[in-house]
């Protein structure tokens, strides 16, 4: 007679315990510590699984190939920048680059990662930066106009936020999380603690224009600890508040319809080339616009003093013809 432990193994090959099925796209987005860079890895490789009809990843992802990835960076170019083009690759690159080095239910779903292969070329990114930015002249508008609002909680919670992002260049991934108590006083300064790109954190000192701004929006529509300082309204007044934060969405249309009023077409990154150029223009070092613009590496930063340098001493204004 078999002992019970051969017994149970013969039930075990018999009758296999159904296992957890792991999701590896959960799986590779739960590995990235930014939340920010979590959202955005997910949403570029969701519309590369709606191009190519991937369903069931742990089984199609193993039939994606080179051909498949040319078609789709030739789809990308018709629509979106070098750069965004090269950041929706880069997420899919990384995804094959995970799936190959880490087993999802119990294998290797990839042995290669074909975003690699010598046949996939990605655009040239140029060195020149593309953002559209903002004279003073038009940015000092643009602020009248937000002050035209005639709903008072829109427009204190407008004013405070573009003069956020305009003084302290600060990216609307960095805006958004924000709230009370991430403000702190050292040293006779008012500080922001700031999340960066990456899951690093830094911060960034507010001047008293902007904290201003700040205090003239919550005392209409105060904060609850623990929530976002720059949240939806409904209303005009803090009953009709949501209470969960604005998303991108919502900050791109109130910047698309401010800008619709001083007739230029920017987006939110423009009041961070428009923070680089005018802390340029009155004569900060690169070093400190680096630092303020929490530039990981200083080329990056380099690329606003290329644009700022180019245009302020331009060789069209050494040409003169009297017409």
């Amino acid at each position: 007679m078999k002992s019970n432990q051969n017994v149970l193994t013969v039930i075990k090959q018999q009758y296999p315990e159904k296992r957890k099925v792991e999701n590896p796209i959960a799986k590779f987005v739960n590995s990235i510590y930014s939340e920010n860079t979590k959202e955005a890895y997910n949403r570029d490789i969701h519309q590369f699984f709606k191009f190519k009809g991937i369903e069931s990843p742990s089984e199609d992802l193993k039939n994606v190939n080179t051909y498949d990835l040319i078609q789709y960076i030739n789809s990308l170019r018709k629509k979106y920048s070098p750069a965004t083009v090269n950041r929706k690759i880069s997420a899919v690159s990384t995804l094959f680059s995970f799936i190959k080095d880490v087993q999802i239910n119990g294998e290797n779903i990839r042995k290669d990662n074909p975003v690699k292969s010598k046949f996939i070329k990605r655009p040239k990114v140029s060195n020149e930066g593309v953002t559209p930015g903002l004279s003073k002249t038009k940015m000092q508008e643009l602020i009248r106009h937000i002050d035209k609002n005639k709903n008072p909680i829109r427009r204190t919670r407008d004013r405070a936020l573009v003069l956020l992002m305009a003084f302290n260049g600060l990216r609307v991934g960095s805006v958004l999380p924000i709230k009370m108590n991430d403000f702190y006083e050292d040293q006779g300064y008012r500080i922001l603690r700031v999340g960066l790109k990456g899951g690093r954190t830094g911060i960034s000192k507010i001047n008293q224009v902007t904290w201003r701004a700040i205090q003239e929006y919550i005392q209409l529509a105060p904060v609850i600890e623990g929530e976002y300082l720059f949240r939806s309204h409904n209303g005009d007044s803090p009953r009709k508040s949501q209470r969960n934060g604005m998303t991108r969405q919502q900050v791109n249309r109130i910047i698309e319809k401010y800008s619709s009023f001083v007739g230029v077409k920017i987006s939110p990154h423009s009041m961070r080339v428009f923070s680089a150029s005018e802390a340029m223009r009155n004569g900060a070092p690169l070093q400190k616009v680096q630092d303020f613009l929490h530039h990981a590496n200083i080329n990056t930063t380099m690329r606003y003093w290329r644009d700022t340098n180019r245009l302020d001493d331009n060789g069209v204004d050494y040409v003169h013809l009297v017409t």
